[in-house]
């Protein structure tokens, strides 16, 4: 990973925020770049956290069941509470934090000539993580994970507004936790 304050490839909400941007360099080859955008530093006191978040997105892209168009990015923000809470009144009409936030570009890419398709933005809030994690004894690291790989689900069109796309989303995410030794965290 490598920080990169002037890439200019994140989507409207990623780019409102001003701070160190950490570039996936280790995958350069592949077909999704992911940018983890640091708001917040209490995220840094978990070492590696960046690299096993790009993965988990990275699972959940491949094994989301939608074909790649060409290249692709996402950007991961990582912040907290008081930030979310602005975004989740500002796009969703509730006034609080949540643990997650999923904004799907609005771009129409067919109509644009652009290196790459810009998917969208996850947003993570660290105090909301931290308390789930500590009332549900979830380890940090795996509860971020398991929330990026939603937010990416969400990123890619999946949802849970019924009951059928609820355990189809589930069943997808314990499936991607799976392969990173995360147990299935709709047991607790």
């Amino acid at each position: 990973m490598t920080e990169n304050p002037n890439s200019m490839n994140t989507t409207k909400i990623a780019s409102e925020f001003n701070s160190r941007k950490i570039t996936d360099t280790k995958h350069a080859d592949r077909l999704l770049d992911v940018d983890i955008i640091v708001r917040d530093n209490r995220w840094a006191e978990n070492d590696g956290l960046e690299e096993r978040l790009v993965d988990g997105i990275r699972k959940a892209r491949s094994l989301g069941g939608k074909e790649f168009s060409g290249p692709e990015d996402i950007a991961c923000v990582l912040t907290n509470d008081e930030e979310v809470r602005t975004l989740n009144s500002k796009f969703r009409n509730q006034d609080k934090p949540t643990n997650v936030l999923s904004f799907p570009s609005d771009q129409e890419f067919d109509k644009l000539i652009v290196p790459s398709r810009t998917l969208g933005d996850i947003v993570l809030a660290y105090e909301t993580l931290m308390t789930e994690c500590k009332e549900l004894d979830l380890p940090f690291v795996n509860h971020a994970i398991h929330l990026v790989v939603h937010g990416t689900l969400h990123i890619l069109g999946y949802d849970h507004d019924t009951e059928a796309k609820s355990l189809e989303m589930e069943s997808l995410e314990i499936k991607i936790l799976s392969e990173f030794g995360i147990p299935n965290p709709y047991l607790n």
